[in-house]
């Protein structure tokens, strides 16, 4: 019986463990287009605020979302809010990698009036063909 009880515990943390090493990668093929493209989209003179601003609301949604899971777990059985929380991650990953967006029309180092000469350049070339 306490044998039976040790391998089913063995056999829930190494499966517990390869759906967290699978999501960790998941994250981190999400995490790391993201981060290109903020990089992209966000002016340089502005990535120093914007990143530190990032860091500092994901690093407070953190405790937050312990809290949170905290008083659900005296609802439900932490198991399933596991279950339901890796269910809803693999669903927004899967999300995000179907339909990949391009933001290569945007360049951050642009100013006004580079982007209005280059986009005018762009219509002449269209108009030209």
């Amino acid at each position: 019986s306490e044998m039976c009880i040790r391998d089913s515990v063995n056999t829930v943390f190494i499966i517990v463990s390869v759906i967290k090493l699978i999501l960790g990668i998941g994250v981190s093929l999400v995490n790391i287009p993201l981060i290109s493209s903020f990089q992209t989209i966000v002016p340089v003179n502005m990535q120093s605020r914007f990143f530190a601003m990032l860091a500092f609301v994901g690093g407070l949604l953190i405790p937050l979302g312990e809290f949170s899971l905290g008083k659900l777990s005296d609802f439900m059985d932490s198991h399933f809010i596991l279950i339901i929380a890796g269910f809803i991650m693999l669903i927004t990953i899967y999300l995000l990698l179907v339909k990949p967006v391009s933001y290569t029309h945007l360049r951050a180092h642009e100013t006004g009036r580079n982007l209005v000469c280059r986009l005018l350049l762009e219509k002449k070339k269209k108009k030209k063909k």
